[in-house]
Formats: structure tokens, C-alpha cells, sequence
């Protein structure tokens, strides 16, 4: 480390920011505006699974400031790339941006509404009359993966997103094999969802005349944004700019572009008008992006005394099992199943507990 850079370490550093944010003067998505704006508004699915028998947008098309009323129809486009640059085009759901035929989570978009307020495009949402059938929802990502339940993603034959194969180690066999005691136990961490005080949203704003986007965003980084949009639009990078000012929180949530911003920016293109969408709280804590919601089953080979053999070390394996995302596939409602890397090894061993505690029953060998 040189010295200038040492002159920083363990120093309060002061904050460059903090009297233009105290002082009101931060510049978040909901304070852009342009001109001809629109706003974009939401009809949702209030069921995590159902048959969608009909949608009817046509009362919402007829209010005064409605300037478009979406469906799957007029949005889907299933040949675009939809893949995001850091997980590759593998292990990605179907390819809708609206429900078409059946929802699959709740919060699912059945339509958007695009009108010349944001107060009209709510108007206009709660026009839009939508006759859903419920059917049983998968709610546990482990029962998610056993036979008879219903597949999320009828395209997919499976509700398994992935898969990573336990890699051989003959030697924690061979421990496992001979281990005086084995004692296996399934943890699970309850479902997590972000709530930035910023929620999501996005203004997007399509010239055609020079076929240009432009982009401003709550994100948790530009280039990725930037290059999502230039693979499924076909547009060159170099005519994609995006713009990302102050962001109130992300936690993890705005880091890829979703079914719901891609909508947008594809109505703002359909439009040739630029279109704003702020996501409100009710639509955060419901489909924002939930995760964790993890069952993982560990064992433990330990010695005759239940210490750690050999010793100093434990030896274990584990297997996992995670909820898959809703508008990605990484982890969120869309109620899949989707086994996390399994694997096994050695870490330091905990203190030795003062009795043998073998579980009754448990394994004499490692799980897969």
C-alpha cells in the first residue's frame, strides 16, 4: 500500500454528496420528467397460479387520457434474446413479458396501461377486466420438485431450473464410510425480499427518427442495462445511453433489466414517446424480486465421542434447494425448484460438545 493510500485507511472520509441530498436536491427517477411524457400503470395477477379465460382492456382504452392499453398479444415476442450478460443464456424461465394464457406468480402482468398521467393509468388499470380461474399454487421449492406436483412452466416439462451434480471425492467417502456417527439435518432460511426506499422504476424515451434510447434508470450499474437492451432489441450499444442518477436502495433488486421495465421501454418504442413507470410499494413488497426461501441438507461425519474426524477438521455435505425468481430465474416467486450447488469438505471444527450426539436414524453415508 503506498502512502497516499494509507492516509485513508480507518479515516472517517467525508461524505461529497450529503448537502445536496440533505438539502433536497437529490435527482431520483420520479423527478425526471420530458417532454410528452407518459405513465405507465400495471394490471396484475392477484393469484400465484390460474387460467387466464379472458382479458377485456376495452373499457380502459375508452377513458379520456388513455393513450394504449397492452396484452401479452401486442408485447410478447418469444424469439428475443432474453438472457442477462452475467448468468449467460442457460437456466433462464420463458420468455414472456405478460401472462399469456395463465399467471405464474403473484404480481404477474396480465397488461399495462400507458396514459397521460400516472393517476389516469391507474384509472384505466382498474378498468381492465381480467376473469382469471385459480388453480393450486406450488408455494415450497421442495415439494416443487416432487412427482404430481404441478409444473410452474408447462414449456419447460420440469420445475427444475437447474442442476449442479455433486463432483466426486473419494476421500470424504471414504470418511463418511467410516465415521462412527452421522448426523444429517435440514436447515431452511425463510423468503427475503429488498425494500429500497426508492422503489424500481425507469423513464424510457425512444427517437425514431434517429433510433436512439435513452434510458434513466434506479439501477445498480449502466452497462448491463445497456447491453441487455442491445441484444433484444437489436439495437447497436452505441446508440443505447443510459442514465442512472441517484438511486434511494437497491439491495440487489435493480441489477437486471425485468419483465416489467422491458414492457415499458417496449411500449415506450411502440409509442415513440418517452414513458415513465414508478413501481409503488404494494407492487414492490408483491413482485419487486423475492429471494433466499433455501432448504439445505447437511451432514456431519463425526468420531466415537462426536468430535470432528480427524481432528480439528469437520467433514460434511450438503445439498440445496432455492426458490427460482420472478422475472428472472436467479431467485424469486416463480415458485421453481432449483437445487444449488451440492458439495462437501472440511472446515474447522466447533468446540467438542461434553456427550455424543449421534441423530437416531441418521445416514451412514453422504448425500448426492
Amino acid at each position: 500500500m503506498n502512502s497516499t493510500a494509507a492516509r485513508w485507511v480507518g479515516q472517517a472520509v467525508r461524505r461529497r454528496e450529503d448537502p445536496r441530498l440533505l438539502a433536497g436536491r437529490g435527482r431520483y427517477v420520479d423527478d425526471v420528467t420530458m417532454p410528452g411524457l407518459l405513465h405507465a400503470a400495471f394490471v396484475r395477477s392477484p393469484v400465484a397460479r390460474g387460467a387466464i379465460r379472458g382479458i377485456d382492456p376495452s373499457a380502459a382504452r375508452d377513458l379520456p387520457g388513455v393513450v394504449a392499453v397492452y396484452t401479452a398479444a401486442d408485447l410478447n415476442e418469444p424469439g428475443r434474446p432474453f438472457w442477462k450478460t452475467m448468468t449467460g443464456p442457460g437456466g433462464q424461465p420463458p420468455h414472456r413479458l405478460l401472462a399469456e394464457g395463465d399467471v405464474r406468480f403473484t404480481g404477474d402482468i396480465m397488461a399495462l396501461v400507458v396514459a397521460e398521467s400516472r393517476y389516469l393509468a391507474e384509472d384505466g388499470a382498474d378498468l381492465v377486466d381480467v376473469d382469471i380461474d385459480p388453480l393450486p399454487p406450488v408455494l415450497d421449492p421442495a415439494a416443487a420438485g416432487a412427482g404430481g406436483t404441478p409444473v410452474v412452466h408447462p414449456e419447460l416439462g420440469t420445475n427444475l431450473a437447474d442442476e449442479l451434480p455433486d463432483m466426486p471425492r473419494p476421500d470424504v467417502d471414504q470418511v463418511f464410510a467410516s465415521a462412527a456417527h452421522v448426523i444429517t439435518e435440514t436447515f431452511g432460511q425463510h423468503r427475503y425480499l429488498p425494500v429500497p426506499m426508492e422503489t424500481r422504476g425507469l423513464v424510457a424515451s425512444w427517437d425514431r427518427w434517429s433510433d436512439r434510447l435513452e434510458l434513466v434508470i434506479s439501477g445498480q450499474g449502466v452497462h448491463e442495462v445497456r447491453l441487455f437492451y442491445s441484444r433484444y432489441f437489436g439495437i447497436p450499444e452505441d446508440r443505447i445511453r443510459v442514465v442512472m442518477g441517484d438511486v434511494g436502495g437497491s439491495f440487489g433488486q435493480k441489477v437486471f433489466p425485468v419483465n416489467d421495465e422491458i414492457a415499458v421501454v417496449a411500449a415506450a418504442r411502440k409509442l415513440g414517446r418517452p414513458v415513465k413507470w414508478i413501481e409503488d410499494r404494494g407492487e414492490n413488497l408483491i413482485a419487486g424480486g423475492h429471494a433466499r426461501d433455501q432448504s439445505m441438507r447437511v451432514s456431519f461425519a463425526l468420531d466415537a465421542e462426536a468430535a470432528c474426524s480427524p481432528p480439528a477438521l469437520t467433514w460434511w455435505r450438503t445439498s440445496a434447494r432455492s426458490r427460482g425468481r420472478a422475472p428472472d430465474p436467479c431467485s424469486w416467486p416463480r415458485w421453481s425448484s432449483s437445487p444449488a450447488p451440492t458439495g462437501s469438505g472440511r472446515t474447522p471444527a466447533p468446540a467438542r460438545p461434553s456427550t455424543p450426539t449421534p441423530a437416531a436414524g441418521a445416514p451412514t453415508a453422504g448425500h448426492g
